[in-house]
């Protein structure tokens, strides 16, 4: 695993320019670890915009590893064209939430930071 540079969290890895991910043309906008609320299992999470190998989604995996190996699909896949709005929340056990909401569902996962809530907000929303 890479050092974390000086803007980034321990096992946290940086967010992939244009060109980045898994080659060429990479549709993946920001990737990174979250927390998902309920459980606090640690997931990798991918964010995905809109192309040939589908719609611009959110993908959550085990782990980095299960990301960058190729015969791996993701533990979840949530296509954003359903999803509706994205809020930042805090309760008593996160102070870092994100909510994806879709008419029949909602996905909260905590990040580490406010920095990083942030970051994935801003990514989400722009891509909805």
């Amino acid at each position: 695993m890479a050092e974390p540079g000086p803007e980034q969290e321990p096992g946290q890895s940086p967010s992939p320019s244009p060109g980045q991910g898994q080659g060429p043309g990479s549709d993946v906008k920001k990737c990174g670890v979250l927390r998902k609320w309920k459980s606090l299992h640690r997931r990798y999470c991918v964010l995905r915009s809109a192309s040939d190998s589908g719609p611009a989604r959110l993908e959550l995996y085990d782990s980095e590893k299960k990301f960058r190996s190729r015969g791996a699909g993701p533990r979840r896949a949530l296509p954003l064209s359903s999803c509706f709005t994205v809020n930042k929340r805090r309760d008593a056990r996160s102070r870092y939430l994100l909510c994806v909401y879709t008419r029949s569902e909602s996905v909260c996962l905590a990040a580490a930071g406010a920095e990083e809530q942030e970051s994935w907000y801003r990514a989400l929303s722009a891509q909805l």
